[in-house]
């Protein structure tokens, strides 16, 4: 075991807790054993922890990092490990022992099982960067422990040369056992080339043996972020870095009444981010995604959730989930290693066409994430639409942004092409057509219809020439596409044109502004909405509260076609003078 301190307590006395310094941080042991018996270690694990974060703040010092260090974890990256957040340093010293400790007790296991994890287990401990080697030692008020040699002085360690270094690099990558005692990589590692990477404490052991002309092991000299070992390796000419991090795979959640929980909330923090269209509709503001809660077809009391809305074919739909760690799902709540709750969806979008493996990955440019703990064996490929841990904001946002990556997917793939950049220019778009086409018959006698909606942009595109501003259309490259664009009197309008004045066109065409303003890189834009006729009172006050303008025009049917007449004031801010 190596104990390099022993914790002073303010009266004078030893205390039955011990930890190691390397650099800017110190490694606290784990308490073990009964107390009172041959076996016990680290008895005095919590009183002393407190008086040591206690020290660190009345030195004007402050924590800066702390993460469990038990031999069961160490294989993860740091950020897998934490068990104080950024935000929590500069807490009281009992409130970090507290958030601490209760961390340890619950890490890595399931959500909703009992607390019976243990609460004093070895942790890893970074000070201010003020504090290093002897001041941290003065700061923790800590002693070498008696009865045991030191770690070797600087002296002897600044005596490996960068042809030491050199020499043991070599003797490594020939044979990756030479260097017995050491272990592989934790926190960092030597970038050897582009292909090879090295423990550093290992290199540097080989080194200082060769050096020194004896043995030396792991516990002779520390491999901290601030130590002699890093300063000499990167002297000469092995830059040293956090070790390259792997991914670490979420557990499917078991637990259904877990599950049920986490879909609530989130649902929740989307319902937080999102004002009501009416009729069930949800329109997010921040992101442009206009969402529906939905009964569930094949669970009771269950809401799953339609996002997308204005085209149903680009749309996406996330499915409560059936069962607990149900591999083939549609969609699942997952938990990393750190208990952390996540919702994942596969990257499989139904329809015509169908966009699945690695088209769906190409498209959306998502990257899968590795998923385990299936009752199936069935394998999938999984997708993070996000961390139900976060604040109803970042769930929001990063919801929205799967979102619309799969609705560009459905896009490209219908239009047989890639998704393009966001950064594309709207396209010019065709006229519009006027005139009658012929429904056929089906329970009905064949009729002429007349396209309404072709005649009302064709009345205003007459009224708006020169020397008038001009009515145009654009188009973005995954095919949607606006009904008009004019210069205006008093700065440029985003047009939609409706042929009706039901709510549901209300709920379209304001939705269709609020996207393709965003989707074509018009937010500058007046966003007007024209509908035939005059809608509600409610609707008219409704759709002003969301910033579009709304118009009204009248259209009658003569022997000679469809006569359209446009509003007054509609026509003012274009630019016109009138129907005339």
């Amino acid at each position: 075991m190596e104990v390099s301190f022993q914790v002073i307590a303010d009266s004078g006395e030893s205390m039955d807790a011990h930890l190691d310094i390397e650099g800017d941080e110190f490694i606290f042991h784990s308490r073990g054993g009964i107390k009172g018996r041959a076996s016990a270690r680290n008895i005095d694990y919590g009183p002393a922890l407190r008086l040591l974060l206690t020290r660190i703040q009345a030195a004007g010092a402050r924590v800066e990092g702390a993460w469990l260090d038990t031999e069961e974890v160490r294989h993860l990256p740091l950020e897998a490990r934490v068990i104080l957040e950024r935000d929590e340093f500069p807490a009281r010293p009992e409130e970090q022992f507290r958030l601490m400790t209760g961390r340890m007790q619950v890490f890595q296991k399931p959500l909703g099982a009992r607390r019976t994890g243990s609460r004093v287990k070895r942790v890893r401990i970074r000070v201010g960067r003020e504090a290093r080697g002897a001041d941290l030692e003065g700061i923790l008020g800590v002693r070498p422990t008696a009865g045991r040699e030191q770690r070797l002085p600087a002296h002897d360690l600044n005596k490996v040369t960068a042809t030491h270094i050199r020499n043991a690099v070599e003797r490594l990558r020939r044979d990756p056992s030479s260097a017995p005692g050491f272990g592989p990589a934790r926190e960092f590692e030597i970038v050897v080339d582009e292909e090879t990477r090295l423990p550093p404490k290992a290199v540097f052991g080989l080194a200082a043996s060769e050096a020194l002309g004896f043995s030396v092991g792991p516990a002779d000299f520390s491999g901290g972020a601030a130590s002699i070992c890093h300063r000499l390796l990167e002297a000469a000419g092995y830059p040293v870095v956090a070790v390259r991090k792997r991914p670490v795979p979420l557990m499917l959640e078991k637990e259904l009444v877990v599950i049920d929980e986490a879909w609530d909330g989130w649902i929740d923090a989307l319902e937080a981010e999102s004002r009501s269209l009416g009729s069930g509709l949800l329109w997010m503001d921040a992101h442009s995604v206009m969402f529906s809660p939905r009964p569930s077809d094949k669970r009771a009391d269950r809401t799953d959730i339609h996002l997308g809305g204005l085209r149903h074919d680009l749309s996406v739909t996330i499915n409560a989930p059936l069962k607990g760690a149900d591999a083939n799902g549609l969609s699942a709540i997952a938990r990393d290693v750190s208990g952390r709750r996540v919702l994942i969806r596969q990257g499989w979008l139904r329809g015509r066409p169908e966009v699945r493996g690695e088209q769906f990955r190409r498209l959306t440019g998502l990257t899968p994430v590795e998923v385990t703990g299936g009752t199936t064996p069935t394998e999938r490929e999984w997708y993070m639409v996000a961390d139900l841990d976060k604040a109803p904001g970042e769930i929001a946002a990063s919801t929205a942004d799967f979102v619309l990556r799969c609705m560009d997917a459905r896009a490209a793939a219908k239009a047989g092409t890639d998704v393009p950049a966001p950064s594309s220019p709207p396209l010019a778009a065709g006229e519009e057509t006027g005139g009658t086409f012929t429904r056929k018959a089906i329970t009905q006698p064949e009729a002429e219809v007349h396209r309404i909606h072709g005649e009302v942009w064709l009345r205003l595109q007459d009224l708006l020439k020169s020397p008038g501003p001009g009515l145009s259309k654009l188009r973005h490259q995954a095919g949607y596409e606006v009904d008009g664009v004019i210069a205006g009197a008093e700065g440029r309008i985003l047009l939609e044109i409706k042929t009706g004045r039901s709510a549901a066109d209300v709920y379209e065409g304001v939705g269709q502004l609020m996207l393709y303003s965003s989707m074509l890189g018009l937010q500058d834009h007046r966003k007007v909405l024209l509908l035939a006729f005059e809608p509600s009172a409610t609707l008219v006050e409704a759709t002003r509260s969301c910033g579009v303008q709304l118009y009204s025009y009248a259209w009658t049917k003569t022997d000679e076609g469809i006569e359209v007449d446009l509003p007054d004031g509609f026509l003012a801010i274009c630019g016109s003078r009138g129907n005339s």
